[in-house]
């Protein structure tokens, strides 16, 4: 997980910088971009320079497979429910306006990242199990008391 923790600030802090200035333009705040833009490019190298050196030592890549593998089952649980509520907010008419295909897209992407945080927990925590230490065997002659 620390090996991707760079692309991953990367491209979220870039995902954050172009929502945030859109959301800023849609809304009538021309000016807030620019400051917004030299946030992030100054922003994500100081982010980047901070994280944690990559390691090869096994017990901290399993502690952190156990980790990301127990985070990402609570992010699997917080999406279904967003998923409950968005359907529920559906079935009482919050929907009337919009098209009923972007109700459809909501639901199968909210679908989705339920399936893959499940399944990405899933995997980490296979991973973690299969490099646990195997227990060692005593091999020798047992003295006879």
């Amino acid at each position: 997980m620390n090996r991707y923790s760079r692309l991953i600030v990367l491209f979220g802090g870039s995902f954050l910088c172009v929502m945030v200035n859109m959301w800023l333009v849609l809304t009538g705040h021309y000016r807030l971009p620019f400051f917004v833009l030299l946030v992030c490019l100054v922003g994500i190298p100081l982010v980047i320079r901070k994280l944690p050196p990559v390691t090869t030592d096994p017990q901290a890549i399993r502690s952190n497979q156990v980790r990301a593998a127990s985070s990402l089952h609570r992010l699997g649980w917080i999406y279904v429910a967003g998923l409950v509520i968005g359907t529920l907010n559906i079935l009482s008419g919050g929907l009337k306006e919009a098209p009923w295909w972007a109700a459809v897209i909501g639901m199968g992407w909210s679908a989705f990242l339920i399936w893959a945080c499940f399944w990405t927990a899933k995997r980490y925590k296979n991973a973690t199990s299969e490099q646990s230490p195997k227990p060692e065997t005593e091999s020798g002659t047992q003295s006879l008391s």
